[in-house]
């Protein structure tokens, strides 16, 4: 492999000093009578160098696993956004660029190794340029409507979730328009347009065009004071035809170039539509749903329940599902209780955008439009279901001013899989110096057992202890010394008579100030040790020179493996490497 060098990096390392010694101001103002013009700027500037092994696998070259592909290169992320505010008015623009420095390249794709990496590199390491988040809103107090860009999400996210997860790099708009109109008890959406995605993943490098699928979406409700409010709601997602016939191509075939944006530079590589014997045939999801919110049971409590139906089209095929979704917290003096409950019956979700997961697999699982609530911990992965049930339960009691234990239990029924879910976990939180200073700390244990869905019911299929923690001390003369740690162990029996044992976590340790911040960590993942480095230190600062400007920097690793919010995951690589973040508003 060789490296290709980009003379015009320069330019943005430039910029990046002088938005470091530019003094910012808070905020631009126009005098305009009664209405003033506001205008903010905000510059998010990262470079990153990867090391050697960047992508954290470790097998050598004579293993099926290897891959250099994110060893050695620099990176530049850019993201400049302007917003305009003037009384009720408000317009946002965004723009997103990307370059990359001495990415490998493949010399000689001729024999086996060649033609692997080259397809490895396909669609990764474009240099591009793209106007990211276009829009113009009206804000006013009984109606609300905003013309490009925006997120949108109804009820738990069984209907429709399009929204930001920063620590995913998920940020999914509807790029169309929305209205919102309130008039007495009564509020309605109406909202249009097609999906838009960011397109470079800065974890792999990777870049895919803009998804485009259209959504057709409408919110009704009824809100009686404080006691009550029920809602309608419903959702029509399309597959795009073109996107979803995007696919990889082989070493010998012509490339088609597609613009990654409408609006932007750039372009990625695919095979040209029509060049497959069976093109994939463009599908249609509907979901609607009926929502029933009672704010206070009684001044000691609050309910919501949803129930959503789907269809599910794909050539002459339909498939129905329905879900639903309810919870109630009440509050008895110092115990506070939280009941949930899941059943998604034949309940297809999430529902994935139309980039294709062997065209663009870095954007597969980031790139989607629903989200029903999971009930599991934030960390833990949820497969693919679309047959599981059950309850969680979470009891809290407040002991005194500066102690709350708590615990929970969970069990599911997950017919997919055809195993059963039994979690269960405790925890405290604890504060003392007038609450500046706290400790929390839990743990749990989840155990998955075949159900009367498997050959041999009863059968454990996999086990999990968990703990984590996060302490602040407040020390003198402004100081802070914080902890934050998360250990799994974890046990999977489908190994013939043996299970597989392997361990996933990261410890933290950090010296804070008011405008200054020191870290030490250490991550680790040794579910194959053989194939990806278990074990990754890393040290990390932060510095505010002025109340609008904030430096970052990051040297050493993070490990690989799956990551969950929610219920939402992604596949992340291993990062080996130096990272340097310059964000500042003016």
């Amino acid at each position: 492999m060789k490296r290709r060098w980009l003379s015009c990096c320069a330019g943005p390392f430039l910029a990046l000093v002088v938005v470091a010694v530019s003094p910012p101001a808070r905020a631009w103002r126009i005098e305009n009578g009664d209405h003033p013009i506001e205008l903010d700027f905000t510059e998010d500037a990262e470079t990153d160098y990867r090391f050697a092994h960047g992508n954290g696998i470790i097998a050598p070259s004579s293993d099926p696993n290897y891959d250099p592909t994110s060893d050695n290169y620099f990176d530049w992320i850019n993201r400049f956004e302007i917003q305009v505010t003037t009384g009720p008015w408000h317009a946002d623009l965004r723009f997103d660029s990307a370059l990359f420095a001495n990415t490998p390249q493949v010399a000689n794709i001729s024999n086996a190794e060649g033609s692997r990496l080259s397809f490895l590199l396909q669609n990764r390491y474009v240099d591009n340029f793209q106007l990211e988040k276009i829009s113009a809103s009206y804000l006013g107090q009984n109606l609300q409507a905003t013309l490009g860009d925006f997120y949108l999400s109804y009820g738990r996210g069984l209907v429709l979730s399009l929204r930001k997860i920063d620590a995913l790099g998920v940020d999914t708009t509807l790029r169309g328009a929305t209205v919102t109109g309130h008039a007495g008890g009564f509020s309605a959406n109406l909202s249009g347009g097609i999906t838009n995605v960011v397109n470079t993943d800065p974890s792999l490098g990777a870049v895919a065009p803009d998804p485009e699928d259209p959504v057709l979406a409408a919110r009704l409700e009824y809100r009686y004071r404080q006691l009550i409010a029920v809602g309608v709601d419903g959702a029509v997602i399309w597959q795009n035809p073109n996107t979803l016939a995007y696919t990889r191509f082989q070493p010998g075939q012509v490339p088609q170039s597609v613009p990654i944006s409408p609006l932007g530079f750039g372009s990625v590589d695919v095979l040209p539509t029509g060049s497959l014997p069976n093109q994939p045939i463009a599908g249609r999801t509907e979901n609607y749903s009926a929502t029933v919110e009672i704010p206070s049971l009684w001044g000691h409590g609050s309910a919501y329940a949803e129930f959503a139906h789907q269809f599910q089209y794909n050539s002459n095929i339909e498939v129905q599902g329905n879900s639903l979704y309810a919870g109630a917290n009440g509050y008895f003096g110092d115990l506070t209780g939280q009941l949930e409950f899941k059943d998604y019956t034949r309940f297809n979700f999430p529902t994935f955008s139309s980039l294709s997961s062997t065209a663009f697999p870095a954007f597969y699982q980031q790139d989607v439009y629903t989200n029903p609530p999971n009930l599991e911990q934030i960390f833990q992965e949820e497969s693919l279901t679309t047959r599981i049930y059950g309850p969680r339960l979470r009891l809290d009691y407040q002991m005194g001013e500066h102690l709350k234990p708590y615990g929970s239990m969970a069990f599911f029924r997950d017919d997919d899989n055809g195993y059963d879910i039994y979690d269960a976990s405790l925890g405290f939180e604890a504060t003392w110096q007038e609450h500046r200073s706290h400790l929390t700390l839990s743990g749990g244990y989840r155990r998955e057992v075949y159900n009367d869905q498997y050959s041999d019911p009863g059968l454990i299929h996999a086990t999990e202890f968990w703990f984590q923690g996060d302490v602040v001390q407040v020390l003198r003369r402004g100081y802070s010394l914080e902890f934050e740690g998360l250990h799994r162990t974890h046990r999977d029996y489908g190994f013939s008579t043996n299970y597989h044992l392997w361990h996933q976590g990261f410890d933290y340790l950090s010296l804070r100030r008011s405008r200054w911040s020191a870290s030490v960590g250490a991550e680790y993942y040794t579910y194959s040790e053989s194939i990806y480095q278990p074990w990754y230190l890393n040290a990390s600062g932060s510095y505010t020179l002025t109340q609008d400007l904030l430096l970052r920097g990051f040297l050493g690793g993070r490990a690989a493996g799956l990551k969950c919010i929610n219920g939402v995951c992604r596949n992340f690589p291993g990062y080996n490497g130096a990272t340097v973040e310059v964000v500042a508003k003016f």
